[in-house]
């Protein structure tokens, strides 16, 4: 997701906005879908910049574009780690 809306305070598991834009994910979609591990636990890391601009890139954009597209306008940035097992 890119271009979230500066007076987002929640992004849960049925986050919707019009305010943001999904680039293209791991499955080849345009949407958010959320840990799926066929077996064990898996590891994952979420990153979040804060931007001092809009990204001007359509959805469906590739994580390689918007990283390219967020260089000299990156003010902070934080990333988290959680584990998720499959119930």
């Amino acid at each position: 997701m890119f271009n979230i809306d500066s007076n987002t305070t929640e992004i849960d598991e049925n986050f919707v906005s019009e305010n943001v834009t999904f680039g293209k994910n791991d499955f080849g979609n345009n949407d958010y879908e959320g840990p799926c591990p066929q077996t064990g636990t898996h590891k994952y890391s979420i990153r979040l910049y804060a931007l001092n601009t809009i990204l001007l890139l359509q959805r469906g954009a590739l994580k390689s574009e918007v990283m390219d597209n967020m260089k000299g306008h990156i003010i902070e940035e934080t990333e988290t780690t959680g584990t998720y097992k499959k119930q």
